[in-house]
């Protein structure tokens, strides 16, 4: 059974946004038309024993992927488009912790104008 934990931010251009996901779950990034999303920050893993604990496998242990690795993941997901909807799960992330750590992905992205090439 995936546990869904998602956050709903309105969306306005210019601005930075934060959505997380409680691992199993799909965590929604989304822009306005004419806006595409840009990756700021990531993280995937756990430090805080406070966030997603109701599916929690019984261990609250600090361990975290390196954030540079989770943001590329990202980026490669998400570049050029306008909605990005990524599972937060150790197939896409990898897995830092010990199988017993409940995980979760927390992301901080804004929305960027498009850039379309001239036609020649």
């Amino acid at each position: 059974m995936a546990f869904i934990f998602t956050v709903a931010i309105p969306v306005h251009p210019d601005t930075s946004y934060r959505a997380q996901a409680c691992e199993g779950a799909t965590v929604k990034l989304a822009c306005p038309s004419g806006y595409e999303v840009s990756i700021l920050w990531a993280y995937w893993g756990r430090e805080r024993s406070n966030l997603c604990t109701e599916g929690g496998f019984g261990l609250n242990e600090v361990c975290s992927a390196d954030t540079t690795a989770t943001v590329g993941v990202l980026q490669d997901l998400c570049r050029g488009r306008m909605e990005c909807e990524v599972d937060a799960n150790f197939g896409v992330f990898g897995n830092p912790c010990t199988a017993a750590v409940y995980k979760y992905l927390v992301v901080e992205y804004s929305c960027e104008r498009e850039y379309r090439r001239p036609s020649d």
